[in-house]
């Protein structure tokens, strides 16, 4: 379990000092809390527009689950396999990804690739991340979906709205599988 929770942290991490440390070395900026999508219209717009995410992901996840069974991609047992390890080895691990881990994706694939190398290749490489539950369906839903994520993302350009879409859809995607 220490091993798990190691390597998690280490992504994690990653994913949080990358873009800070490209902003500083690379880009030679300051990072400021509005480039990472730190700003709001207000709750209710907010609100609206994360609802609009969530149901946007949900109504493709759906379509997507459909394509998958008419073509025979059924491979996501890896992932339910994966989900349930991570349930064993403690219920709070996966608590932590759903708040913390959905909100470093959101904050590393769509607030700092998606201006700096646009919505399809961040996606791809969203999906990319999705192989180690050993599943050709999650990568490409993964894929499909943060591209949806990307989208928002690049026309609305607030963090906070994608976080909530897209931890609504974890938990709703997440309860079909454990």
């Amino acid at each position: 379990m220490m091993e798990v929770l190691i390597t998690n942290f280490l992504l994690d991490l990653g994913l949080l000092l990358v873009p800070l440390l490209f902003i500083l070395v690379i880009e030679k900026k300051k990072p400021a809390l509005k480039d990472f999508g730190f700003k709001t219209k207000g709750a209710i717009d907010d609100m609206a527009l994360s609802s609009k995410i969530f149901l946007t992901l949900l109504v493709y996840s759906f379509l997507l689950s459909f394509l998958f069974f008419v073509i025979g991609l059924n491979d996501f047992q890896g992932v339910q396999e994966g989900i349930q390890r991570i349930v064993e080895l403690s219920p709070f691990l996966l608590v932590y990804f759903f708040l913390v881990r959905v909100f470093l994706e959101e904050y590393f694939f769509r607030a700092f690739l998606v201006p700096r190398v646009g919505v399809v290749v961040s996606s791809v490489l969203f999906g990319i991340t999705h192989y180690g539950y050993g599943s050709v369906g999650e990568i490409v839903g993964a894929t499909f979906l943060g591209m949806i994520l990307a989208i928002a993302y690049k026309q609305h350009g607030r963090i906070l709205p994608n976080y909530i879409g897209h931890l609504l859809y974890n938990l709703i995607a997440i309860s079909f599988l454990v």
